[in-house]
């Protein structure tokens, strides 16, 4: 069903944060919402406090405010952003958006398989 993206210790708990490609309900049908690598540059990269974090993610985590908030013990941010789906609109999901050392775009880094 797509990449994985890690893990994030998000309110204490684990979650999995998914990279590649998610699917959501929307309009009462499932909809599949576009990969973290293929987001447009203006909601792929923010900027805090002049630093940039770059979205790594998904996290499986519900898309409401007082869930999708924050800092993860990783160290980045959660935000609800509209992101596209295949096939048009948008969808407001939870990402999360990482600080890099280099101030380049994070890599994929795959989770091991249990």
């Amino acid at each position: 069903m797509g990449g994985m993206g890690g893990v994030a210790v998000i309110g204490g708990r684990t979650v999995v944060v998914v990279s590649g490609p998610r699917y959501v309900t929307w309009g009462g049908r499932t909809r599949r919402i576009v990969a973290i690598s293929a987001l447009p540059v203006a909601i792929g990269a923010i900027a805090i406090s002049g630093r940039r974090y770059y979205a790594t993610g998904y996290p499986a985590v519900a898309a409401t405010p007082n869930v999708c908030t924050g800092v993860t013990a990783e160290g980045c941010e959660l935000r609800l952003t509209d992101v596209p789906m295949d096939g048009g609109g948008t969808a407001t999901v939870c990402v999360q958006y990482c600080p890099t050392e280099d101030g380049q775009p994070p890599q994929a880094v795959p989770v091991p398989q249990q």
